[in-house]
């Protein structure tokens, strides 16, 4: 019985730690999930230590969007995370270095 309470728990974290790896942007989330799922002790601490910082929306850092072309074009230089992937970049990059996402394009 004990067994089955153990995967119960390693199958319940590994789901969570997929939902979470995803929301985040990873693309490796069925990885992680697995290695959890497999090596609880082990990758889960891991997890933590790796997984990417978690998405803002711009309507969650208190700018006011309108139909104003300046406003959208101020609010979309200013990312601090990639919208492709999700992984934080310098404000003064181009591209993304992690997904080549052009973050000149609209």
């Amino acid at each position: 019985m004990a067994e089955i309470i153990g995967i119960g728990i390693a199958v319940g974290i590994a789901y969570w730690v997929y939902k979470d790896a995803n929301e985040r942007g990873s693309s490796h989330a069925a990885l992680w999930a697995i290695g959890v799922a497999l090596f609880l002790i082990v990758i889960l601490p891991l997890y933590f230590i790796c997984r990417p910082k978690k998405r803002t929306n711009i309507s969650e850092t208190g700018f006011s969007v309108g139909n104003s072309s300046d406003e959208m074009n101020l609010l979309s230089t200013e990312y601090t995370y990639c919208p492709e992937c999700g992984r934080h970049h310098d404000s003064h990059q181009r591209f993304c270095g992690y997904c080549g996402y052009d973050f000149s394009r609209k």
